[in-house]
């Protein structure tokens, strides 16, 4: 069930940039690809966005929207096992949203961006079960 959500997480996150960059006028294309131990999508922009605020509007409108799809999800499947991928695939998201902007204007490393959202996932992970594990009416019927 993993794949099939991390998969999902993938392509929701680069199509709303890739609609995005489309909607303000870009030309755009996006691209997935498998590089051992890395699953990615890229999204090119054509021109790249000399508006600053394009740029931070195309590059974190993707951890953004899929956080929030990740959510309602969240909210909204009564599953224990989905509802802990949901808590670490919300918060992972959500993380992109907020560095994506800050690694296109420098202020974080591309090191920092692959790994800080992961970790990020798996504390949201941890505290969920343990959540659950000290609230049994927490717990999905």
């Amino acid at each position: 069930m993993f794949v099939i959500f991390l998969g999902l997480s993938i392509v929701v996150h680069e199509t709303l940039h890739l609609i995005t960059a489309r909607f303000l006028g870009y030309e755009a294309d996006v691209f997935y690809g498998i590089r051992f131990p890395n699953i990615y999508g890229v999204v090119n922009v054509n021109p790249p966005p000399t508006s600053a605020t394009h740029m931070m509007i195309i590059s974190s409108i993707g951890g953004i929207g899929a956080g929030i799809m990740f959510l309602i999800f969240w909210c909204t499947i009564h599953d224990t096992v989905v509802m802990f991928l949901m808590s670490f695939f919300t918060v992972q998201q959500f993380a992109y949203g907020i560095l994506e902007p800050l690694y296109f204007l420098g202020r974080v490393d591309l090191d920092m961006l692959s790994v800080v959202p992961t970790v990020g996932g798996l504390l949201a992970l941890l505290v969920s079960a343990a959540y659950m594990f000290r609230h049994p009416s927490a717990r999905p019927a």
